[in-house]
């Protein structure tokens, strides 16, 4: 069995094989890719069952705690606690906000309960604005790093078409989370939010990813001109406050030159962010339409609405089904 993480990812290996064996000035086996299609199948990666953000800093401290009185234990206890925390990874693996009862490889990623999505990460937000008003220098809002609290948003009831004030003046918070390199086409999306910047827009910016042996000079120098609307920039290396950068975030953002997969935009799509994905790649296998663009100026109006009318994503029930 050979098992790939997407069709595309399944047909793009597929139709490769030929060139590969191509440039073998040898011994050229035929019939490669009929011989391995058979055996193929695709499993996409499982995101149903991550630990919420709660969930996640509570059992990093409970097994935190655990291995530092590990030390003070006979090695029978020891033992006995390594079996014990074995099962209670597991367990952990299992938990989420929404549990799913049957591990299939069917998901969907969205509140199916409600009309559309709620938007009562507003308190941070609003405390902030009040505390910075008196000496604001401009338009923008800047909100540290160490102050971000997230509140966990609750599901509007069906048919509510009452907004909080908060919901349409706190400005679109836009994320971007990939790896710092070519590949996932950073040189694109600067291009977009700095031009949403020129234009006046308001809006926050969290850039997360880790950055490896290239250095990036767009990163920085982006950074110099987007100062006033970051609220996050570089890796995090707690998956719990990853998670909560996202569940405090409207929009999702890929800019991916190449992509398998993409484990960060479903994971912010998890957390309730509006995705926005090119139209190339993996993406249309995942999402609908609605949801992927052509060209940078389609990123850039759609970015543009949405930092207009910052509710229409709030209000949205983001459904991506991975199955």
């Amino acid at each position: 069995m050979v098992v790939f993480n997407s069709h595309y990812n399944l047909d793009s290996f597929l139709s490769s094989i030929g060139k590969f064996l191509h440039v073998i000035p040898d011994y050229r086996p035929k019939n490669i890719a009929d011989q391995i299609k058979p055996k193929c199948q695709v499993i996409y990666f499982p995101l149903s069952g991550r630990l919420s953000s709660n969930q996640t800093v509570d059992t990093e401290t409970s097994l935190s705690n655990q291995i530092k009185s590990s030390g003070r234990l006979s090695s029978n206890q020891t033992s006995d606690l390594e079996t014990s925390l074995s099962n209670e990874i597991k367990s952990s693996e299992r938990l989420s906000s929404n549990q799913t009862e049957d591990s299939e490889t069917t998901f969907t990623y969205g509140c199916e309960d409600c009309e559309s999505k709620s938007s009562h990460k507003q308190s941070y937000y609003q405390n902030q604005s009040n505390q910075n008003s008196s000496s604001q220098s401009n338009k923008h809002i800047r909100l540290s790093c160490e102050q971000m609290q997230v509140v966990q948003e609750d599901c509007r009831q069906e048919n509510t078409s009452v907004l909080h004030s908060d919901q349409k003046t706190r400005p679109l918070h836009i994320v971007w989370a990939h790896r710092w390199e070519h590949d996932k086409g950073p040189e694109l999306f600067f291009e977009v939010v700095i031009r949403l910047h020129r234009e006046g827009c308001q809006f926050y910016l969290s850039v997360l990813g880790e950055q490896f042996t290239d250095y990036l000079e767009v990163f920085e120098n982006s950074r110099a001109t987007l100062q006033d609307h970051i609220l996050h920039w570089g890796y995090l290396p707690s998956k719990a406050k990853f998670l909560k950068v996202l569940e405090s975030a409207d929009v999702a953002v890929s800019t991916a030159l190449h992509e398998f997969f993409g484990v960060s935009m479903l994971e912010a799509v998890s957390c309730g962010c509006y995705p926005l994905c090119p139209n190339r790649l993996v993406y249309p296998e995942i999402y609908p339409k609605q949801y992927l663009y052509n060209t940078s100026n389609q990123l850039f109006k759609t970015l543009r609405r949405f930092c207009r009318h910052p509710e229409v994503p709030r209000q949205h029930a983001v459904q991506v089904c991975v199955c």
